[in-house]
């Protein structure tokens, strides 16, 4: 599995609140990324933030995006600053902690590929008006049920086709083979 390309999540995390206009809630924005990252592993072999994923409780969660976030709202440690692309707010009402990310900053869009983009359209318009609890079922899928252990990889995200794991191995090959060029 590739590492996490920090300007290539900072993208995804950028254009999807764009899309949403500007801000847009956490837990969907979450759960979009990681729809995302499975449908593009699916069909193209890789996925989108090359992030790792975790079950949680409330389902299948990108970890090192959920970190980039958790450190803008203070609760969390990234090596770098990334309160100037976006900020988190409180949703009207008032929770305890911000649930809105709202964006400073425009995308990337350099940063991600035609079938980025693709995928994150459709996955964004199948769920943006998804409710918390829609969300948090779809999120607790066969990926979620397939182990018990915290982490989830890129074999897991397969959910068993064969063709998609062969597709991992290939893109895994590939990857070694650039590091050593």
């Amino acid at each position: 599995m590739a590492r996490l390309d920090e300007e290539k999540a900072l993208a995804v995390l950028l254009y999807l609140a764009e899309k949403a206009g500007g801000q847009i809630d956490l837990y969907k924005l979450l759960k979009m990324i990681y729809f995302a990252d499975k449908a593009h592993l699916h069909k193209w072999g890789r996925t989108i933030t090359a992030d790792k994923y975790c079950r949680m409780n409330h389902g299948v969660t990108p970890s090192a995006v959920y970190d980039m976030i958790k450190s803008v709202r203070g609760d969390g440690e990234w090596i770098r600053d990334l309160s100037p692309f976006f900020e988190l707010v409180r949703r009207k009402g008032g929770e305890q902690k911000p649930t809105i990310l709202k964006a400073l900053q425009k995308p990337d869009l350099d940063e991600l590929s035609q079938s980025d983009i693709e995928t994150l359209d459709q996955i964004f318009d199948q769920n943006i008006d998804r409710s918390f609890d829609e969300l948090k079922m779809k999120a607790h899928d066969k990926v979620y049920d397939c182990d018990t252990s915290f982490w989830i990889n890129d074999e897991d995200l397969a959910e068993g086709d064969p063709v998609v794991l062969e597709q991992i191995l290939v893109h895994e090959e590939c990857e070694r083979f650039a590091r050593v060029w």
